[in-house]
């Protein structure tokens, strides 16, 4: 169980820091876990050492404890007893996708490794898919996020391609220090000699990929951050969030952004001309975070100054955050998901937007980059995570999602993290404070389709079809056996 422990917090930490390195090896223990052991202790190791990982991934829940107005203990109590039964139901997804390769008995290592690799990944993507509890906050791949030449893959299959490729290689680690604790120098050697052709392939492809693009249209933006958090945001009137963001726009040098973006509700209010004649002429485009009401419903909104109808409404709340579940028996008023993913019209151009925990989500962006989104607009408020690491996570999804869709990515961050993505997932401006500031920077436009936005997940379907197969074999097994012992009574 300490391997499969210390497993679980490599990996958490591979994502939680700047250690990207620990990606290449957290699964070793485990690994190990899985090879020497029987199937039931095989399984054991695997749930804890997920258990441990989502539990410190989501480990940043308990910094919300203060915002429930509760006794001390009380409020902590519910955080801890969240962050557990969320590890939890994590961890059982994950077995759900995992338990087949570590069943199954294949003829040898290698193959063991591939259908484990494949299957983790494929637990990955059921956390975004699963109904009603999805939550694809944990992801191997983000590791990476600061490393772009190793990340390039992310663009063929997406992100799950990635976490593919680190599963194999961890596979390897595993297999080399078996090697080296048994002296065999001759197999020492060989796997050494993979491990090295392997990083080096998936390197030159990444350099290549990249220096292969063709240039777009280059357009200046610029991204504005508030300086109000978490229940002090909420209390803001409209009046007083367009005085702030108003005098952080006119601080930036007049015609220098065609288009500014403002974070995620920067106005906690519909729209009017009021609140739009408060804020300077200049620059042409501004998209801003805000309420949005249609037929009776409320929805958390991305949406232009100058083109309210062109707008983009969030598909999915935050759970307690955004909404309520059974609102209408408990009284409380929630906001409603949206049905659809539209584009951001602005002068001609389509962006793709995408809203705070949007973002996390690898293939909600695929419509709006089919309809001809040139560049991606995601605007958050993230100060609701205080100094914890979730704010760094956060960030690293978006710029796994600008690789994946070869998208430049606009970012506004309420309290941070504000920044330029380019296509390649380079960071080529940002703030990282939390203080009321703005970023500006050339961002390339592009109508260019990766093989993934083109083929989405389609990666998974090969792991998706051994899960299936080997669960309904499994079922009618037990069938074939209840049946054939009904009959000798």
């Amino acid at each position: 169980m300490l391997l499969a422990a210390a497993s679980g917090v490599l990996t958490a930490l591979s994502q939680t820091t700047q250690s990207w390195y620990l990606a290449f090896f957290c699964i070793v223990p485990l690994y190990f876990c899985i090879f020497c052991q029987n199937v039931k202790n095989a399984v054991k190791c695997f749930f804890f050492s997920m258990t441990v990982y989502h539990g410190i991934m989501c480990s940043f829940l308990l910094s919300l404890y203060d915002y429930l107005k509760l006794p001390f203990l009380l409020m902590l109590a519910i955080c801890v007893i969240v962050v557990a039964l969320i590890a939890l139901l994590q961890s059982t997804i994950m077995l759900a996708a995992v338990y087949p390769s570590i069943k199954t008995q294949f003829k040898s290592r290698a193959v063991k490794i591939i259908a484990f690799s494949a299957c983790f990944s494929l637990g990955q993507y059921f956390m975004e898919i699963v109904p009603y509890i999805s939550f694809p906050w944990a992801r191997v791949e983000n590791a990476l996020s600061f490393q772009p030449l190793l990340l390039q893959s992310a663009a063929l299959f997406g992100g799950g391609f990635t976490a593919f490729l680190l599963l194999l290689f961890n596979g390897l680690a595993a297999c080399l220090l078996e090697a080296l604790f048994r002296e065999n120098v001759k197999r020492t050697l060989a796997l050494s000699a993979v491990a090295a052709l392997g990083f080096s392939v998936v390197t030159a492809s990444g350099a290549w990929y990249m220096l292969g693009k063709t240039s777009g249209e280059t357009i200046v933006v610029a991204a504005v951050q508030g300086s109000q958090e978490g229940l002090k945001k909420n209390s803001q009137s409209a009046v007083q969030a367009a005085e702030e963001y108003s005098a952080l726009i006119s601080q930036m040098p007049e015609n220098s952004a065609e288009l500014v973006l403002l974070p995620e509700t920067a106005f906690p209010c519909v729209l009017n001309e009021n609140i739009a004649n408060m804020l300077p002429k200049y620059p042409p485009y501004i998209v801003t975070g805000c309420i949005y009401e249609s037929e009776g419903k409320r929805y958390n909104c991305l949406s232009p100054l100058s083109n309210t109808k062109s707008v983009h409404l969030k598909q999915v709340l935050v759970p307690l955050g955004e909404y309520t579940p059974f609102f209408k028996l408990s009284g409380f008023t929630s906001l409603t998901p949206s049905e659809t993913s539209d584009c951001i019209s602005l002068g001609g151009r389509k962006y793709a937007a995408s809203i705070c925990i949007e973002s996390i989500y690898s293939s909600l962006l695929s419509t709006q980059i089919a309809d001809g989104g040139s560049m991606i607009l995601m605007s958050t408020n993230d100060s609701w995570f205080k100094n914890s690491f979730a704010r760094d996570v956060h960030f690293r999804h978006s710029i796994l999602r600008a690789v994946e869709y070869d998208r430049s990515l606009l970012r506004s961050g309420n309290c941070g993290i504000s920044a330029l993505i380019d296509r390649n997932g380079f960071v080529t401006a940002a703030q990282y404070g939390k203080q009321g500031a703005y970023i500006t920077a050339d961002a390339e436009l592009s109508q260019t389709r990766t093989p993934y936005s083109v083929w989405g997940n389609i990666f998974q379907l090969p792991a998706l079809l051994f899960v299936i197969r080997f669960y309904v074999l499994a079922a009618v097994s037990k069938l074939i056996s209840h049946f054939e012992k009904k009959s000798k009574q």
